[in-house]
């Protein structure tokens, strides 16, 4: 989100600064001319609020990076969790409306207990 008031153009040279590309790239990117994208893309870069979007993006990058880590190790602690719990549960036969057995499942709210007092 740009919250540093940059042009639209602006805001494209930051985004494609930000996905790798060089500075005269970024600025033919974003639509400058060909002919100044390279002394354009120098002075942008220059620029307190370019330099402050560009370490924004960045910094957001990261924050999502670490978000992802940690869903992944929360993600494995719980799959850990319920296989341990899982293999010492007695299934339940669930029956549907024909009583004819739909499924077996864990009892749910044993589980979720278990779960939450570890």
């Amino acid at each position: 989100m740009n919250t540093l008031n940059l042009n639209p153009r602006q805001e494209a040279f930051c985004q494609a600064i930000f996905e790798g590309r060089s500075k005269r790239q970024a600025a033919l990117q974003a639509g400058y001319s060909a002919k100044s994208a390279s002394s354009i893309g120098a002075d942008l870069t220059k620029l307190p609020r370019v330099a402050a979007r560009i370490q924004e993006l960045r910094e957001a990058e990261q924050k999502a990076r670490e978000a992802d880590r940690r869903v992944a190790r929360t993600r494995d602690v719980i799959l850990s969790r319920l296989t341990y719990i899982g293999t010492d549960m007695e299934p339940v036969t669930i029956c549907g409306s024909d009583g004819a057995p739909a499924g077996i499942f864990l009892p749910l709210c044993a589980l979720a207990k278990a779960i939450l007092s570890n």
